[in-house]
C-alpha cells in the first residue's frame, strides 16, 4: 500500500519490541525451570542419602542381633542356619520404608514423577524414623551390655561350680611359684631388724592357721525335698535316709486296686473255756507251711503282673485264708456242741487297714569333702584371729598350703559333681556319667524316675500320675493346647474391644498371628482331622474372627470370640474333670503305683474311670 503523505509508520519498531519481550520472558522461564529442577534434584539426593543411611542402619542392627545371638548360642557368624533366622529382618527394612512414606508417594518417587515437596516430605519422615531407630538401638545396646555382663558372671559361676582349675599339674606349678615368692619375701623380712617382731607374730599365726586348715574334716549335710524332687536329688549325689526310704517304700509297695476278700471268722471268746484237747501238731505245721508257700506265690504273681484284680477272685489269698481259718479251728477246737454254735466274729484283714499316704517330705544326706577353698578360708580366718598382719605373706602361704593339701589328698580323689551329671575327680582323669551309670542309681532313683515319667501337672496347680509315660505325655499335650487356646482367645477379645479402626500395624500383625495360632490349636476340635478345604478355612475364620478385619463390626467380633471362649472353656473343664478322675491327685496319691502291678488306677469313691482311645478320654463302663 502506498504511504500516505504526512503519516509516520512504526510497525517494525513494535514488532522488534514484541520479539525482545518474548525473549526475555522465555529466558526467565528457562531460569525458573532450571532452578526448580535443581531443587528437585537436591531433594532427591537428600532422600537417597537418607534411604541409604536407613538401609545401612537396618543392616547394622541385624548384624548386631546376629552377633549377639551367635554369642548366646555359641555359633559361628557364617552359620547359614543362624543367618536364616534373621533373614526376615532384611526384608522388613523395605516394608518399613513403604509404610513410613506411603504407597502413592513411593510409586511417584520410583517412577521419577515426585515433586520437590514430596521429596522433602519423604526425607523428613525417614529422618524422624531414623532418629527413633537410633534411640531404640542405644537402649537395646545398653540392655545387651547388661545381659552380656550377667552371662559372663553366670559363666564364671558355672566354671567355679564345675571345679575348673583344680588339675594337679596347675597346682604343682602354683605351689612352686608361691614357694619361691614366699622364700624371697621371708628372706627380705628377716634381714630387716624392724620387721623381726612382725615375722615372729606371723610365724605363730601361720602355725595356728595351718593347724586349723589341716584339721578340717568332711561334713554331712541334710536337706528335705518333696517326692517330685527326689530323683533330681539322687542324681546330684544325695542319699535318702533310711527312715524316708522305708516310708516311701511302704507307700509305693502297698497293694492298690486288689479285690478285698471276705473277712475270715473266728469263734467268739468264751468267759471260761474248758481245757482244750491235744492238738495235732504235725497237721498244724503242714498247714502253716502250705500257707507260707501260698503267700510266696501270691507275692511273685503280684510282682509279675499276672494278678490284675479286675473282679476275679484271688485264688492264692482265698486258699491261704481258708487254711488260716482251719488252722485256727485246729489249734482251738470246740469242746462242746454249744461252743460250736457260738456266733462267729469277723477277723480284721490286713487289706482293711487304712491306706498309707505319700510322705510330703523326704530327707536326704550327703558327705561334703573338704576343698582347697575351704582350707584357704579356714586358714585366713585363723591367721587373722591369731594376729597375722602381713597380707602378702598370708596370700602366698595360704596358696602354698592349699596346693600342698591338694597334692596330699591326691591319693583319695575328691569328686566334684556338675549340674550336667558329670563327675570329675581331683586327678582330672576319671569321668563318669551318673545319669547313665545304673550302678550309681540304686532302687530309690529308679523308682523316682518311673514316677516322674508318669507325672502330670494340671492347670489348677495339682499334681497327678498317669498309668504310664505315654498317657502322661498325651495328657500334658492336651492340657497345653487347651491352655494356649484360652490365652489366645482372651488376647483376641482384648484387641477386638479396642475397635479395628484404632489398631496400628503392630496390633494388626499380633492379632493375625494369634488368630492363626488359635485356629491351628482348635482345628481338629472344630473341623476334624485331615486336610482342610477352602470351605472349612472360611468356617474357621467365621468361628474365630480376627480383630484386624476392617469389614467386620467390633461388637460382632467380640461376641463370636466370647462365645468360642465359653464353649472351649466348658469343654476344657469337662476334659480336666475327667483327667482329674483319671490322674490321681498327689495330695492323696493312693493309686499312683497301680500301674506297676499292671492294673489301671482305681477311681475315687463315687468317681469314674477313663481310658485313652483315639486320642481322647473315654469313660470305662
Amino acid at each position: 500500500m502506498p504511504y500516505a503523505p504526512g503519516i509516520e509508520y512504526r510497525g517494525g519498531e513494535y514488532i522488534a519490541q514484541g520479539i525482545s519481550q518474548a525473549g526475555q520472558s522465555l529466558a526467565a522461564g528457562i531460569q525458573q525451570y532450571a532452578k526448580a529442577e535443581a531443587e528437585r534434584k537436591a531433594a532427591k539426593a537428600q532422600l537417597e542419602t537418607t534411604m541409604s543411611a536407613f538401609t545401612k542402619q537396618r543392616q547394622d542392627a541385624v548384624r548386631s542381633k546376629l552377633a549377639a545371638k551367635n554369642a548366646e548360642m555359641g555359633l559361628h557368624p557364617d552359620d547359614q542356619e543362624n543367618m536364616h533366622l534373621f533373614q526376615s529382618e532384611f526384608e522388613k527394612a523395605g516394608v518399613d520404608a513403604w509404610q513410613i512414606i506411603g504407597d502413592k508417594t513411593m510409586k511417584r518417587i520410583i517412577s521419577g514423577k515426585a515433586s520437590t515437596e514430596e521429596f522433602l516430605s519423604a526425607s523428613n519422615a525417614m529422618q524422624t524414623y531414623l532418629n527413633l531407630e537410633q534411640q531404640q538401638k542405644q537402649q537395646q545396646m545398653e540392655e545387651r551390655k547388661l545381659a552380656m555382663q550377667e552371662m559372663s558372671a553366670m559363666a564364671q559361676m558355672k566354671l567355679a561350680e564345675r571345679g575348673q582349675g583344680f588339675e594337679e599339674s596347675k597346682w604343682r606349678d602354683l605351689a612352686e611359684q608361691r614357694r619361691l615368692q614366699m622364700a624371697g619375701m621371708a628372706e627380705n623380712l628377716v634381714k630387716s631388724q624392724d620387721d623381726r617382731k612382725l615375722v615372729d607374730t606371723n610365724r605363730a599365726a601361720f602355725a595356728k592357721a595351718t593347724q586349723a586348715a589341716q584339721g578340717l574334716q568332711p561334713r554331712t549335710e541334710t536337706i528335705k525335698a518333696s517326692p517330685l524332687e527326689a530323683d533330681r536329688k539322687l542324681e546330684e549325689g544325695w542319699n535318702m535316709t533310711p527312715e524316708s526310704r522305708e516310708a516311701f517304700q511302704k507307700w509305693a509297695e502297698q497293694p492298690i486296686g486288689q479285690p478285698q476278700p471276705a473277712p475270715a471268722t473266728q469263734p467268739a471268746p468264751q468267759a471260761a473255756p474248758p481245757p482244750a484237747p491235744e492238738v495235732d501238731g504235725k497237721r498244724l505245721g503242714a498247714m502253716r507251711q502250705k500257707m507260707m508257700e501260698l503267700a510266696t506265690l501270691e507275692k511273685e504273681a503280684l510282682a509279675s503282673g499276672t494278678l490284675q484284680g479286675k473282679g476275679a477272685a484271688n485264688e492264692y489269698r482265698r486258699q491261704r485264708e481258708t487254711l488260716a481259718s482251719q488252722a485256727a479251728a485246729l489249734a482251738r477246737p470246740q469242746s462242746a456242741p454249744e461252743q460250736a454254735a457260738t456266733p462267729a466274729t469277723p477277723v480284721p484283714s490286713a487289706s482293711d487297714s487304712p491306706p498309707i499316704p505319700l510322705p510330703s517330705e523326704l530327707s536326704f544326706t550327703r558327705t561334703v569333702q573338704v576343698t582347697p577353698e575351704d582350707r584357704y578360708n579356714a586358714f585366713h580366718k585363723a591367721f587373722t584371729e591369731a594376729g597375722g598382719t602381713d597380707q602378702e605373706v598370708l596370700k602366698n602361704q595360704a596358696a602354698l598350703l592349699g596346693a600342698q593339701v591338694k597334692l596330699a589328698d591326691a591319693s583319695a580323689p575328691l569328686s566334684v559333681t556338675r549340674q550336667d551329671g558329670m563327675v570329675i575327680t581331683s586327678k582330672g582323669s576319671e569321668v563318669k556319667d551318673v545319669a547313665q551309670d545304673k550302678s550309681k542309681q540304686g532302687p530309690d532313683l529308679e523308682m523316682m524316675m518311673k514316677l516322674r515319667e508318669r507325672h502330670v501337672r494340671l492347670p489348677d496347680g495339682t499334681d497327678g500320675f498317669a498309668r504310664n509315660a505315654e498317657e502322661a505325655r498325651e495328657m500334658g499335650k492336651g492340657i497345653a493346647e487347651f491352655v494356649s487356646s484360652m490365652n489366645g482367645l482372651t488376647k483376641l477379645i482384648e484387641i477386638a474391644k479396642n475397635g479395628n479402626g484404632k489398631l496400628d500395624l503392630k496390633d494388626r500383625a499380633v492379632a493375625g498371628e494369634i488368630q492363626k495360632l488359635v485356629q491351628g490349636r482348635l482345628r481338629i476340635l472344630l473341623i476334624g482331622p485331615g486336610a482342610i478345604t477352602a470351605e472349612e478355612y472360611k468356617r474357621l475364620d467365621e468361628l474365630i474372627p480376627s480383630p484386624q478385619d476392617l469389614t467386620k463390626l467390633k461388637d460382632l467380633s467380640v461376641l463370636r470370640l466370647e462365645e468360642m471362649k465359653s464353649l472351649i472353656g466348658d469343654y476344657t473343664n469337662e476334659w480336666l474333670n475327667q483327667t482329674k478322675n483319671y490322674a490321681a491327685p498327689m495330695r492323696t496319691a493312693l493309686q499312683a503305683m497301680a500301674g506297676e502291678t499292671g492294673g489301671p488306677a482305681a477311681p475315687q469313691p463315687g468317681g469314674k474311670r477313663f481310658v485313652y482311645q483315639g486320642g481322647k478320654l473315654v469313660e470305662q463302663k
